[in-house]
């Protein structure tokens, strides 16, 4: 599935943001913008065999300039809340979006040694198809 990556490019599109966004662990760079998938759970089964699950994610943000930091994080959060079905299209097929919710808002999570500051969101996307 490359829910992941069609996700990253939407964001990149539609966001100013302040670091390259990348997945995984957060980069040891001043300025870093990651998207780490988190455990979820599935949707429903239809009658047709069909299924929705949840896609879960977090986004970290992290910059010396903790306005900024978190201005980049709520615009994200505003991008991602509330979007509608098929905003975001899969190159292979292998789902249909069907919408996305923010259910943890922006919050600052630490200053890290390098005063640096590190803001956090979670969100959940829902999908129908594959996993």
């Amino acid at each position: 599935m490359d829910f992941l990556d069609r996700l990253m490019d939407f964001i990149e599109q539609n966001v100013q943001l302040n670091a390259v966004l990348k997945s995984g662990k957060l980069d040891e760079e001043d300025k870093a913008i990651t998207i780490i998938p988190t455990p979820g759970s599935m949707g429903a089964r239809f009658m047709d065999l069909g299924k929705t699950h949840e896609y879960s994610f977090q986004v970290l943000a992290k910059d010396p300039d903790q306005v900024l930091v978190r201005k980049v994080l709520y615009d994200i959060t505003k991008l991602l809340d509330g979007l509608p079905n098929s905003a975001i299209k899969s190159e292979n097929g292998s789902y249909i979006f069907v919408k996305s919710e923010v259910y943890v808002l922006p919050h600052y999570v630490e200053t890290t040694e390098h005063d640096n500051y590190i803001y956090t969101a979670m969100f959940t996307a829902e999908l129908e198809g594959g996993i």
